[in-house]
C-alpha cells in the first residue's frame, strides 16, 4: 500500500549490531520464513533490554522491525501494541527521533485499521491531518503526511462500507495530492487504487478499471525513466485483475496477472508480499474459469495481509474446494474467511456479503440465500451485481 514509505531502520555503532540483526530478520521473512524472522527479532529485543539505555533510539528500529514481522505473519492485532510502543518511544525522544515520527504515526494508523480498530484509526488519522496541515493543532507543516492523514481516513471509510462518502472525500483529496506531490507520486497512485476499490465495491467496474489503467500507464512511463521500485505497478495489476473479475472477464484477469507475476517473484522475491498478492489474484482468475485444481497450489500457505484483503485468501480456498466437491473443507474455509473479514470490514461490505453468499451456496440453503440477497439489496442496492447474483441463486 505504500504506507511504509519514509520509514527507515537506523543503526548506530555499539556492541549490539542492530542493523545486522534487523537485516537478518528481513532476509528470513523474504525467504518465506517469517516465524524465524520474528524469533530472531525477539532475541535481538531481549539483548537490547540488557545492553541499551532506555533513551537509546535503536529501540525504535527493533520494535518497528518486529511489528512489520507480525504483519508479514498476518497478525495485525499483535503488531499494534508493538508499533504503538515504538511510536511512544520516538515521541518521548522527539529531538533525535523526529524524522521517523510522521511515518510511524502513519504505520500505527494503518495497523489499527487492519486490527479492526476503526474509530481509533479515524481519530488518529484526523490528528495526523491537523498536526501536519495547519490550524491550531499544527506541529510542523508536512504536506505529505497531512494528505496521508486524509488518505487514511478515506481507507477507514472503505473498510466501514461508506463507499459513496469515500468517493466524495477522495474526489476532493486527489487534486490536493497532485498539487502538493505531483501526479507521479506513489501516494497519488495508491489513492487512485483506493478510489478503484470504492468504485468496485459499488459495482462500478468500468470506472474502477479506468483508475487502475491510469496507474499502470503512469508506472510504465516511470519505469521507462528508470524508477527503481515497481511496487505500485504490481498493486495496480492486482487491483486490475480484481476489477476484471467483477466485470466477468476472468481470462483477461489471468493475462493481466501473468504479465507481472514472474517479474515480481524475481525482483521482490517469491515469498514477498507483492508476489503473494499476485499469486492469489491468479488463483481467483483460475477459479472464476472453473480451473480449481490449478488454483489450489497457489493458495498453499498463509494468507497475505493487506488493506483490501481480509478473508479473501480463505474465501478463494473455499471456492476451489467447493468446486472440487470437498464440501466439508469448503465450509470450514468459508467460516474462517467470514471470521477474518468481519474483523476488518463492516457487515455491509461486499467481502462479507460475498462470503455469506458462498456459505449459502455450499450449504444449499435457499432460505439463507434469500436472507443474503436481502442484505445485498439493503446495503448496496437492488441493481448491484452481488444482489442480482444472490437473487438468481435463490
Amino acid at each position: 500500500m505504500g504506507v511504509l514509505a519514509g520509514v527507515r531502520l537506523r543503526a548506530r555503532r555499539g556492541r549490539i549490531d542492530i542493523g545486522a540483526g534487523v537485516a537478518r530478520s528481513e532476509r528470513l521473512i523474504a525467504q518465506g520464513r517469517p516465524e524465524e524472522g520474528e524469533s530472531a527479532l525477539r532475541e535481538l529485543l531481549t539483548a537490547c533490554e540488557t545492553k541499551l539505555r532506555p533513551d537509546d533510539r535503536r529501540w525504535v528500529s527493533v520494535r518497528l522491525a518486529l511489528g512489520t514481522a507480525q504483519l508479514a505473519l498476518n497478525r495485525p492485532q499483535e503488531a499494534l501494541p508493538i508499533v504503538t510502543t515504538a511510536l511512544a518511544e520516538a515521541e518521548r525522544h522527539r529531538g533525535t527521533q523526529f524524522a521517523v515520527i510522521p511515518p510511524l504515526r502513519s504505520l500505527v494508523v494503518l495497523v489499527s485499521v487492519l486490527a479492526g480498530r476503526h474509530a481509533e484509526a479515524a481519530d488518529a488519522a484526523k490528528r495526523m491531518e491537523q498536526a501536519y496541515g495547519g490550524g491550531r493543532d499544527l506541529e510542523v507543516l508536512l504536506p505529505r503526511y497531512h494528505l496521508r492523514g486524509r488518505w487514511l481516513q478515506n481507507l477507514v471509510l472503505y473498510c466501514t462500507g461508506r463507499f459513496r462518502e469515500g468517493l466524495d472525500a477522495g474526489s476532493a483529496l486527489l487534486p490536493d495530492m497532485i498539487a502538493a506531490l505531483g501526479a507521479d507520486h506513489t501516494d497519488v497512485s495508491q489513492h487512485r487504487l483506493l478510489r478503484s476499490a470504492h468504485l468496485a465495491a459499488l459495482g462500478r467496474a468500468g470506472e474502477a478499471l479506468a483508475e487502475c489503467e491510469t496507474v499502470i500507464a503512469t508506472e510504465a512511463r516511470l519505469a521507462a525513466a528508470g524508477r527503481p521500485d515497481p511496487g505500485d505497478r504490481y498493486d495496480a495489476y492486482e487491483q486490475l485483475a480484481c476489477c476484471l473479475l467483477e466485470a466477468g472477464r476472468p481470462q483477461e484477469a489471468e493475462e493481466a496477472v501473468r504479465r507481472v507475476l514472474a517479474e515480481a517473484e524475481d525482483l521482490k522475491g517469491p515469498y514477498s508480499h507483492h508476489a503473494g498478492v499476485l499469486r492469489r489474484a491468479l488463483a481467483a482468475a483460475l477459479i472464476a474459469q472453473g480451473r480449481y485444481e490449478a488454483a489450489l497450489p497457489l493458495l498453499d500457505g498463509p494468507a497475505v495481509w493487506g488493506c483490501y484483503d481480509a478473508g479473501r485468501h480463505q474465501m478463494l480456498l473455499s471456492e476451489a474446494l467447493h468446486g472440487l466437491g470437498r464440501t466439508g473443507r469448503a465450509e470450514a474455509a468459508a467460516n474462517e474467511a467470514l471470521q477474518a473479514a468481519t474483523v476488518l470490514f463492516a457487515p455491509g461490505h461486499p467481502r462479507v456479503l460475498q462470503i455469506r453468499t458462498l456459505l449459502a451456496r455450499i450449504r444449499a440453503s435457499p432460505a439463507e440465500m434469500r436472507t443474503v440477497a436481502a442484505d445485498w439489496a439493503s446495503h448496496l442496492g437492488p441493481d448491484h451485481p452481488g444482489t442480482r447474483a444472490a437473487r438468481e441463486a435463490c
